[in-house]
């Protein structure tokens, strides 16, 4: 799942709109359809090998307000690219961060 964010990530950045993205994941995270959790839970969580510095969140972008949701939504998109880029968590086309499932999951 994680690397499928990342692939995502990469191609809002490249300019595909918020609704074509929510269009395009629609059926991969639909609940009736998917196989895989999308929240974290106790047995279950995703994390990087190294601590992110998070520079902006969902909150600035809920803050910003409607009218500049989607200059926000891609400032944070690019907040997020830079700061797992910094981390060393993400190389140019390579992924370096994992997925840690508890082994009894």
């Amino acid at each position: 799942m994680l690397p499928d964010a990342v692939k995502m990530l990469h191609e809002f950045l490249s300019g595909v709109q918020p609704e074509a993205m929510r269009e395009q994941i629609r059926d991969k995270v639909d609940s009736g359809k998917r196989t895989g959790k999308i929240t974290a839970r106790l047995d279950s969580k995703g994390n990087y090998p190294n601590a992110v510095q998070w520079t902006m969140t969902a909150a600035d972008v809920v803050a910003r307000g409607m009218n500049n949701y989607v200059d926000s939504v891609q400032a944070w998109a690019r907040s997020i690219d830079e700061a797992l880029k910094k981390s060393e968590n993400v190389g140019d086309n390579r992924v370096t961060f994992f997925y840690c499932v508890n082994a009894l999951s």
